[in-house]
């Protein structure tokens, strides 16, 4: 029996690609999660211009430690 594929394993596929440089794929994850964690962190600082700011750091971050990303949990776990 085939398992349908989840946004979650998609996400891992991606932070295996970005993992080997690929910067589509980063900007894929970009666009899908940026939305979600700049509300998120509007929610927990208050202050819009610095949740932009933690996300942009979230991504560098991101990029620089995708070849350690183990896919245990959802990706904005690791986020």
């Amino acid at each position: 029996m085939t398992r349908l594929l989840t946004d979650e394993d998609d996400d891992h596929r991606l932070m295996a690609r970005v993992a080997e440089g690929d910067s589509l794929a980063f900007r894929t994850l970009v666009a899908r999660h940026t939305s979600s964690l700049t509300a998120h962190a509007t929610r927990m600082l208050r202050n819009a211009s610095e949740a932009e700011e933690v996300v942009q750091e979230a991504y560098i971050r991101l990029w620089k430690q995708a070849p350690s990303y183990r896919p245990d949990a959802k990706l904005r776990t690791f986020l």
